[in-house]
């Protein structure tokens, strides 16, 4: 009878042991998927961050530069404004690279005419919005 509860207690230790053992794996399995989310999240908010406060930057200078006539701002600021947000526009996402490479295309193609039509202006502001929509909805689906 000695061996037989000694035989159950061995048998409920081993049990225990590999119950303890998978908990323990699937534990870390979890922790290390949750800080690379955690990290990828942190990445994308600062990004966007960033990129929006150089899309705020960059309409302002738009205006000062078309509407205030202001020559402390030229267009390249912009340049250096439009290029950062395009390089920092792949940390975010799909959609905000897409629209950050639609803001590069429009003031390649109107940043000569910005002090001077106001169509540019608005297709600029309209690219500018765009992104910023995307980058909005991006941060919101953020896990």
């Amino acid at each position: 009878m000695d061996s037989n509860i000694l035989e159950r207690r061995l048998k409920f230790y081993y049990i225990t042991v590999v119950l303890s053992v998978f908990s323990a794996c699937v534990s870390f399995a979890y922790n290390a998927w949750r800080l690379e989310i955690s990290e990828d999240n942190s990445t994308t908010r600062t990004a966007a961050f960033q990129v929006l406060l150089k899309l705020s930057e960059l309409e302002q200078g738009m205006y000062s530069l078309h509407y205030d006539r202001q020559e402390s701002w030229t267009p390249r600021n912009g340049w250096v404004a439009v290029v950062l947000v395009k390089d920092l526009s792949m940390l975010i996402g799909e959609d905000a690279k897409r629209e950050a490479d639609a803001l590069h295309q429009a003031w390649s193609d109107q940043w000569g005419r910005l002090d001077q039509d106001e169509a540019a202006i608005k297709l600029m502001v309209n690219k500018i919005d765009k992104l910023r929509q995307a980058i909005t909805l991006r941060l919101a689906r953020l896990e």
